[in-house]
């Protein structure tokens, strides 16, 4: 079962890198800024009183994925490529993965977090809500991060991005929940209604 064992581990370790991936595109990005108009919440360009967190913030800090693996060793190792056995195996691990638990502690917090938008309802022209992720892509054209990593965002009545500026990377604010959604393009274990936003700053 070593073909089927690496590739959830690479699996694991797409997870793992997600926030050095997440500052590496912001980067790339970042080049892209200065001859790009957007629509930008102008009360978002202030100073905001919410404190800047990282993705890893997001989940426990007692959660580890290779825990969940350890917990399946024997099992693995007595499988073959390829069986149904493996292959629903599989299927298990990964999903115990993406339903990785939220982080309690961050219920009713204010947090300022960068990342990029997978949006989902469209308003007037205007993204008014989606997905936040770390990374470019998710949801979209790549597997979406584990709920954890995930936050249905709603912005304030009226504000809303526009579809041409959806692939750059934004800093949103608010008060994030920790009571998520099912969506058609991926689940979100977090939310945060009524969000300010602006475009990434890689100064700030």
């Amino acid at each position: 079962m070593k073909i089927l064992f690496l590739s959830l581990l690479i699996f694991i370790s797409s997870c793992d890198k997600v926030e050095h991936e997440q500052k590496k595109e912001l980067q790339i990005s970042q080049s892209q800024l200065a001859d790009t108009p957007v629509q930008e919440n102008k009360k978002a360009e202030s100073k905001v009183n919410y404190p800047k967190i990282e993705w890893e913030s997001l989940a426990p800090k007692d959660f580890s994925a290779d825990v969940i693996i350890e917990k399946y060793r024997e099992q693995i190792d007595k499988l073959e490529d390829d069986s149904k056995e493996a292959i629903e195996l599989f299927q298990k691990i990964a999903k115990e993965i993406n339903n990785a638990p939220l982080n309690d502690e961050m219920a009713d917090k204010a947090v300022t977090l960068d990342g990029f938008i997978a949006p989902l309802n469209q308003q007037n022209g205007l993204i008014n809500e989606f997905l936040f992720v770390p990374y470019f892509g998710a949801c979209i054209h790549v597997p979406p991060p584990p709920n954890n990593q995930t936050i249905l965002v709603t912005l304030k009545p009226g504000e809303g991005i526009k579809l041409e500026d959806s692939e750059m990377p934004f800093t949103i604010s608010g008060i994030i929940q920790t009571q998520g959604k099912k969506t058609e393009i991926g689940d979100a274990g977090y939310s945060i209604l009524n969000a300010s936003f602006k475009l990434y700053d890689e100064n700030e």
